[in-house]
């Protein structure tokens, strides 16, 4: 299964390829992420890609930003470095996770500094810990309010429970992510050894009949909104100065490799000049 999955990972990559240049790599995200996959999980993915370097002279806000839908219905979302890394400092689990992911291609131009990033994952993870816990419950306020909605991917489900199973096992996978975090758990035992995996895939593939399941989730939002008020008072926000000098420092240097990707290698020019015979080709 871990075979295909890299597999499928590939395939979202070269798709991507097909549309989008300057990809840096390509990671899963979602359940097998959390070892909570089974055999009707997807496999989903998120692309970096690294802007033109006109895009970095002028920062004229055209980020690469969207979802492409592939054949088969996975999604493969594509967003610029500079959104990518701006979401890792917010503490979104939704994208610190691929820097914990089994499952990446890396465009070996790249590599240096996809290693870079991964040797610093558990600092990344650690940035803001007073974020981390806001952001986790926010994602558990937004899966308590799509609780009973039926969108097109949901409807049967709804129709079926009368409610998504799905948001419901998000809502319990995050109140374990948080009581572990807080306890200083590394991050990437938290993401890959949640603490009643059958029990969450169950929850996942509808195990609680609608009343069950809603006292369920009303409890848990209220153990959440007072977790959050207890842990914001004893955080302090404000990132961590090392790891920020990271982020920088990795911001310039992939700036740098692509001035030195787009510029002349014997005039040093990014535009044709006339003198340069490798410009006058």
């Amino acid at each position: 299964m871990k075979a295909k999955v890299y597999e499928r990972v590939m395939e979202h990559a070269r798709f991507v390829e097909e549309t989008h240049p300057g990809r840096f790599f390509t990671a899963l995200q979602g359940s097998q992420n959390y070892n909570l996959d089974d055999e009707y999980s997807d496999v989903d993915t998120k692309t970096l890609l690294l802007p033109t370097f006109a895009s970095l002279c002028f920062n004229d806000g055209k980020r690469n930003s969207t979802t492409l839908l592939l054949p088969n219905g996975e999604h493969a979302d594509v967003k610029d470095y500079r959104d990518m890394f701006l979401m890792f400092r917010k503490q979104n689990i939704n994208f610190v996770e691929i820097l914990f992911s089994q499952y990446v291609d890396v465009n070996p131009k790249y590599r240096w500094i996809y290693d870079g990033l991964v040797i610093h994952n558990e600092e990344i993870a650690r940035y803001n810990p007073y974020q981390t816990v806001r952001a986790m419950v926010g994602h558990m306020k937004e899966k308590s309010a799509k609780f009973s909605n039926a969108t097109v991917t949901t409807k049967s489900d709804v129709e079926t429970f009368g409610y998504d199973p799905k948001q419901l096992h998000h809502i319990v996978r995050l109140k374990d992510f948080l009581e572990r975090y807080v306890k200083d758990e590394p991050y990437a035992s938290i993401l890959v050894n949640p603490s009643d995996r059958e029990e969450i895939i169950a929850i996942k593939r509808g195990k609680y009949a609608f009343d069950e399941a809603d006292k369920m989730r009303a409890s848990i939002m209220d153990w959440a909104l007072k977790f959050e008020q207890e842990w914001t008072s004893k955080y302090e926000n404000k990132p961590d100065e090392k790891t920020e000098a990271f982020l920088r420092e990795i911001t310039m240097d992939i700036m740098a490799q692509r001035m030195k990707e787009e510029l002349c290698g014997e005039c040093g020019m990014y535009s044709t000049c006339a003198t340069c015979t490798k410009c006058k080709r």
